[in-house]
């Protein structure tokens, strides 16, 4: 009986011995050498799922650690989840996709269980490989959701050094601070009590100050109770403005003059696509003169202008701008154009142009047709009809 229990004793002490071995290793290949010799990699799987319907298709999300002077495994006093703390020169990226997020803080913890990243001391976060370009935030404090995206940025400000969607001007960033902002999944970014320029300075030459700031996915954005300041001075009140990035299958124009009255002028692509408005690309920013600051306020409207033709997809009247760039050529159109005004008549006209090949270079065409009539001038203004009540059309030969 002695000898059995002790083989018994000597069996059990193995299989502790192997089981306590197992769960060290299972431990230790997670963790990231002291001296940065390694990288540590957390893999999470997610399900994307909208509202109302979830999608089966799953995206990886690689969250890698790529320099910190100690970690450590605890944890969380309040939730009792697992969590990783990283001190020292911390730097962190995160990767879903095509986008990877590279947030570098003094301390960053890692909660294992609900995948939020929580970065304090110093934050900057460095996006790249997102549709709406290459961006930078710097903030005091930083919670991110890993799975999503999605952030809530604490202090700090965004700058935006390139985008296809934004014209920026040339050798210029657009910067956007506030006290509090934040990052949805879809990308859209938040600011309250914000402030929006191109010139990085202490004392910018422009800025706009707003109660919000929206930053929307495609290059759209929103202001809403925004003031323009030219130095310290508010030249300009905006209560709400929205600029969006989609078109119309046609573009509509209206505009008002004293004898042509009230008018509409719209030009709608058949055939083609709309050539990319390079009209005051070159644009920049900032000196002391004035007219730098006049070239600075120019930059502000030019800067919503793409800087790069988008796929398009027809929905209804609305044509969608996507993500990717547009491949085709713009130079073969065939255009349809109709204007009409109140006081003077309207017109009808097509313009088109192709370029077949290299033994015909080029064909171009256009016609228009106008009908109007007799503009009467009297003391109270101007008017389609004499005084009898008439309207006289106008006449010509054809040709």
């Amino acid at each position: 009986m002695k000898k059995n229990s002790q083989v018994i004793k000597i069996v059990f002490s193995l299989a502790f011995f192997v089981q306590a071995f197992s769960i060290f290793a299972q431990a230790s290949s997670s963790t990231i050498n002291e001296n940065n010799s390694s990288l540590s990699q957390v893999n999470t799987t997610n399900e994307t799922q909208g509202s109302g319907m979830s999608s089966t298709a799953s995206e990886k999300t690689v969250i890698t650690i790529e320099n910190a002077q100690s970690t450590t495994y605890e944890k969380d006093k309040d939730s009792g989840n697992d969590t990783i703390v990283l001190e020292g020169n911390v730097s962190v990226s995160v990767t879903k996709g095509a986008t990877t997020t590279k947030v570098l803080a003094q301390k960053i913890v890692y909660d294992r269980n609900t995948q939020m990243l929580y970065a304090s001391g110093g934050v900057s976060l460095e996006m790249t490989g997102s549709a709406t370009g290459a961006s930078n935030a710097s903030a005091s404090s930083l919670m991110l959701n890993t799975a999503t995206l999605e952030g809530v940025f604490d202090d700090g400000r965004i700058v935006q050094t390139q985008s296809d969607a934004l014209n920026l001007p040339s050798g210029s960033t657009l910067i956007v601070a506030s006290k509090m902002f934040g990052k949805s999944q879809k990308n859209t970014i938040t600011f309250k009590n914000g402030s929006l320029t191109f010139c990085d300075d202490e004392n910018p030459h422009w800025h706009i100050r707003a109660s919000r700031i929206w930053l929307l996915p495609g290059g759209e954005f929103a202001f809403l109770n925004a003031l323009l300041f030219v130095g310290p001075v508010p030249v300009f009140y905006l209560p709400a403005f929205y600029y969006p990035k989609d078109e119309l299958v046609f573009n509509p124009v209206f505009s008002y003059d004293k004898r042509r009255g009230h008018s509409i002028q719209t030009t709608a692509y058949l055939y083609g696509r709309k050539p990319l408005d390079t009209s005051g690309a070159s644009a920049s920013t900032s000196t002391s003169s004035s007219s730098d600051a006049g070239e600075s306020l120019e930059a502000l409207f030019n800067f919503m202008k793409p800087s790069t033709l988008k796929q398009q997809k027809l929905e209804g009247l609305v044509l969608h701008n996507l993500d990717e760039n547009f491949t085709g050529d713009t130079t073969n159109y065939f255009k349809v154009m109709g204007d009409w005004y109140s006081n003077l008549g309207f017109l009808l006209g097509v313009d088109a142009v192709f370029k077949p090949n290299a033994y015909i270079s080029n064909i171009v065409g256009k016609a228009q047709v106008a009908f109007t009539n007799t503009v009467v001038s009297t003391v109270d203004g101007y008017f389609p009809y004499y005084s009898n009540g008439k309207k006289h059309w106008d006449k010509s030969n054809f040709m």
